[in-house]
């Protein structure tokens, strides 16, 4: 029985890279052509749902009182996933120095990229929560038919690396603003982290549905938070350098394009072999939720801690605090 964190630590090498492409304009021309973007809080869960995974979840969603009032100004564009892909955006998702970097992080013999989106950030002036994983995926069960709370939790359990898909990420920044690093834990979230001040153009791929990751504060005040904003508020770009934070036709707020922090996360499924995928492809050896639910259940029961009342309220929060670790917590700004 594994213990909780441990399959966190089993994780593959991150690999820096230095420079990405060989026009790092063209994030810029993205980001632009395909504007206007939505927060990125739309994308995290609610609720129930929001006790499973990272304090940073339950805050970002529903800020520290608990309620659906603060919004922050991150905000989130999908240009490329699973064979829908936005113009221009192409040439990103099959980048072959990304899809190289994936195959010696997880020694694969396939590369599969699936997903480019990118993070507009604006006055950040904290870090982003206390650390995050990506939301893993395994052969059978993805969001397509599992809640994120479960695939959280079957992640951070280490009960189903046999059916884990190994999802190599990639993210490079475009901001050369003070502040704005990245924080992530290659060796567990009981280790001390690691700290990436990003330069503009470069990347870091890694396991992120494994490692702990977080993006640092911004150089910015308290008083440089966007207020007002909802979950319908846009960034848009104007033209040229400018842009602006709206709600309902209204401007909040006016930027330049200097002011705003870009990473894009390029996401891509990697394979042992042409048998490995055929396995994922063809079905072969999926994992049920049937099946999910009796190892739960086991371990549980092994832990004296069942039994579980099903997909109620009482069961994700039990869940959640036994298998959902949290990074140590750091003095870094």
């Amino acid at each position: 029985m594994l213990e909780s964190g441990q399959a966190m630590r089993e994780c593959a090498r991150p690999i820096h890279l230095s420079r990405v492409f060989d026009d790092s304009a063209v994030i810029r021309r993205l980001a632009e052509a395909h504007s206007p973007y939505c927060p990125a809080q739309r994308h995290v869960p609610s609720n129930a749902e929001a006790e499973v995974g990272s304090r940073q979840n339950r805050e970002f969603r529903h800020g520290a009182s608990g309620q659906d009032t603060v919004v922050v100004s991150l905000f989130r564009g999908d240009w490329a996933l699973d064979g829908v892909v936005l113009p221009g955006v192409r040439p990103v998702l099959e980048h072959e120095g990304l899809a190289d970097a994936a195959a010696r992080c997880f020694d694969a013999g396939l590369v599969r990229p699936f997903a480019v989106y990118s993070n507009l950030t604006v006055s950040l002036p904290a870090p982003q929560g206390d650390g995050h994983l990506d939301l893993p995926e395994f052969r059978g069960m993805n969001l397509s038919n599992t809640p994120r709370w479960l695939l959280t939790v079957m992640g951070a359990s280490g009960l189903f690396e046999p059916w884990r898909v190994r999802i190599a990420t990639a993210v490079a920044w475009f901001y050369s603003g003070g502040g704005g690093g990245f924080e992530f834990w290659p060796d567990g979230p009981d280790a001390p982290s690691q700290t990436l001040d990003p330069t503009p153009n470069s990347a870091l791929v890694a396991d992120n549905d494994k490692m702990h990751h977080r993006a640092m504060a911004m150089d910015c005040h308290l008083e440089d938070f966007v207020v007002g904003m909802t979950l319908e508020s846009t960034l848009e770009h104007v033209g040229g350098d400018d842009w602006r934070i709206a709600e309902a036709g209204e401007t909040l707020r006016a930027l330049s394009f200097d002011e705003i922090r870009i990473s894009v996360s390029w996401k891509a499924r990697t394979f042992e072999d042409e048998g490995d995928e055929r396995r994922y492809l063809e079905h072969e050896d999926d994992i049920t939720a049937d099946e999910t639910w009796r190892r739960l259940r086991a371990d549980m029961g092994a832990r004296g801690l069942g039994p579980l009342d099903g997909e109620g309220p009482e069961s994700i929060r039990v869940l959640g605090d036994t298998y959902v670790s949290q990074p140590t917590p750091t003095l870094t700004p």
